[in-house]
């Protein structure tokens, strides 16, 4: 039991670490959804190749899976609430 917890930490941790690096490496001037959606599906394929070699089981990535999804709503809130978009100014 401890253990699915500590991968659902893992994988919410990682996924919004990755997931912002990869946002603000590839996808700096895309909208918040997709910047939020590429970044995670990015840190997940990242989280199930180390997870891979480090579990040495080639599906041990899937037990990212439910802290991806909340990594990924984590990560499309902050660039929700840091988007500036066209028609906004600044007064």
């Amino acid at each position: 039991m401890a253990e699915l917890v500590w991968f659902l930490l893992g994988g919410v941790f990682w996924t919004y670490l990755f997931g912002r690096l990869i946002g603000h490496l590839a996808f700096r001037e895309s909208p918040p959804d997709p910047k939020a959606m590429y970044g995670a599906i990015g840190a997940f394929v990242l989280i199930c190749i180390a997870a891979s070699f480090g579990l040495n089981n080639p599906v041990a990535g899937l037990f990212y899976v439910p802290g991806s999804f909340i990594g990924f709503y984590l990560l499309r809130k902050d660039y929700r609430k840091a988007w500036i978009g066209v028609e906004q100014t600044f007064d």
